[in-house]
């Protein structure tokens, strides 16, 4: 609702191989790695660059002894444009798909329908398309 996705980063773990510490950042974090490929050597031509090296992230470490989560690390500035929040549901991270919705797809399928005709039907369920 904020206008951009989270993804887990590093974890630390116990000798027992218990998480004590996590750090969640921004999707946008880091550099796409260099294929090595030529522009022409592209089977569907380049992708437009997703990541921007945002440091937008925090870590939580656990407190042995209260066995309770703490926040350590809190750094919240991005480096990039916000989703607006109607698009959020856009991200990858937040593109979802319920067990139902699931069933009614391969059903559709079955039946013939095509994937347009599809998600007009589920946009029509949930007020319509965003545009």
């Amino acid at each position: 609702m904020n206008g951009f996705a989270v993804r887990k980063g590093q974890v630390i773990k116990s000798k027992n191989e218990d998480v004590v510490q996590q750090t969640f950042m921004c999707n946008l974090e880091g550099v796409r790695l260099d294929s090595g490929l030529t522009t022409g050597e592209h089977n569907r031509g380049l992708k437009h660059e997703t990541m921007c090296r945002c440091e937008a992230k925090f870590l939580v470490h656990i407190d042995i002894i209260s066995h309770r989560w703490h926040i350590t690390i809190f750094i919240f500035d991005h480096n990039h444009y916000m989703f607006k929040e109607k698009n959020c549901g856009l991200l990858a991270a937040h593109r979802n798909l319920s067990k139902s919705y699931k069933i009614q797809i391969r059903n559709f399928g079955n039946a013939g329908i095509k994937v347009n005709k599809m998600m007009g039907a589920f946009a029509n369920v949930v007020g319509g398309m965003i545009r």
